[in-house]
């Protein structure tokens, strides 16, 4: 059985591109059948069965093998997968390829939008127009499992037919800067080591403030496809959306930031720092410290809960 170019040594991209060999492209694509440990959200199908054992299929590790999986999906995914598992799996590489900034191919696109019974060619049509008079119920289940770009696309679109965004979809129809871009910096310098990548996230949190919010959402996703963050979307990486255009820490009239069993307004929070800075820098370093002052109470929100629970605890000592 062929799904993938695992499966068959890459003979068919062989056969498709013939005399003009493979594309530059596809030669970047990291060799997966090494991997001694897989994990599913590399892949758009996990599946098998007790006779077969479990089945990675498609890996969407990097642009490389992300393209090559469009291409046999293509090839012999009908061949293989019931309608239901063709479609799903369609989806997922039509999210990585635009993930990756690639145009996704019709025939993906079109098998990608049946599983939410979308017409493909209705880009700038109306929400109603899109998914019909159940357009909201077919948007709550789906949104999850778009791409981030793809779920702009819907937030614009329901924000274009007046329609109320819900909460957690809000930050995805703003075209303005929002609050959470130091949360989502900071979620990309906890996986990265390389200190010209770390310079490199400062560089694009200090133009934020002088360039248009999307010119620091292209710049975050390209960072994320040069380190191959975009797999840890919705679970460790904030999104590059979510990062420029997020609300999440916006101030309000008195934020207050919960340390141990009392709350602190901004003005205990940084008397607290004050005198305890010694033991902050020493655990959290200089520059955290510093934008801890700048903003105590929103960017100890913004931080997870391990690093809230240790400053708790040294401002408790």
């Amino acid at each position: 059985m062929i799904l993938d170019k695992y499966d068959d040594k890459g003979a068919y991209l062989h056969t498709v591109f013939g005399e003009d060999g493979i594309p530059p492209l596809l030669k970047t694509a990291a060799n997966v059948s090494l991997e001694t440990q897989k994990h599913a959200e590399d892949y758009a199908f996990v599946g098998g069965n007790a006779k077969t054992g479990r089945i990675y299929a498609y890996p969407l590790h990097d642009v490389g093998n992300a393209v090559a999986s469009a291409i046999y999906f293509d090839k012999f995914a009908s061949q293989h997968l019931n309608p239901e598992l063709h479609a799903q799996v369609a989806k997922r590489i039509h999210g990585a390829l635009e993930d990756f900034g690639l145009e996704p191919p019709e025939e993906i696109t079109k098998s990608a939008a049946v599983s939410i019974s979308v017409d493909p060619h209705a880009e700038d049509m109306l929400l109603e127009d899109l998914f019909g008079t159940d357009g909201m119920e077919v948007l709550s289940d789906h949104f999850d499992g778009c791409s981030p770009r793809g779920k702009q696309r819907l937030m614009l679109q329901v924000k274009e037919a007046g329609v109320k965004l819900a909460s957690d979809q809000e930050a995805y129809g703003f075209d303005d800067l929002g609050t959470d871009l130091w949360a989502g910096v900071m979620s990309r310098k906890r996986l990265v080591l390389d200190e010209s990548q770390l310079d490199r996230l400062d560089t694009i949190l200090e133009k934020s403030a002088s360039v248009k919010p999307h010119v620091t959402e292209e710049a975050l996703h390209q960072f994320d496809i040069d380190n191959q963050l975009v797999h840890h979307y919705d679970s460790l990486v904030i999104d590059p959306i979510l990062s420029v255009y997020g609300r999440t820490f916006e101030k309000s009239a008195e934020p207050v930031a919960r340390i141990g069993d009392r709350e602190m307004n901004s003005e205990d929070f940084t008397e607290a720092i004050g005198n305890h800075k010694e033991r902050l820098m020493d655990v959290f370093g200089e520059s955290m410290v510093e934008q801890l002052e700048t903003d105590p109470v929103v960017v100890y929100n913004s931080l997870p809960m391990p690093e809230q629970q240790a400053i708790s605890n040294i401002l408790g000592d």
